[in-house]
């Protein structure tokens, strides 16, 4: 993860746009336990539609949702 940016709306829906960037020469798979939400209650979340393939080199900006919360992310985390 390279940058991101948090996204929320009075819904409730909790969203990141996030660039990923595979620094390795070999293909990488993203999956949703690789990326936890931070909630400003101190709660966390996995991302919900993250499943994706970066080739050795590849970047990619992907909109990723963490679900409905009452509180706002406040930080993403990579594991």
């Amino acid at each position: 993860m390279t940058e991101y940016a948090l996204m929320s709306n009075d819904r409730g829906e909790r969203w990141a746009l996030v660039t990923f960037m595979n620094q390795a020469s070999g293909q990488r798979l993203l999956t949703n336990e690789v990326l936890v939400a931070e909630f400003a209650d101190g709660s966390e979340r996995y991302a919900l539609n993250l499943e994706a393939k970066l080739e050795g080199g590849e970047t990619l900006t992907r909109t990723v949702f963490f679900g409905y919360h009452r509180f706002p992310i406040s930080a993403l985390r990579w594991e």
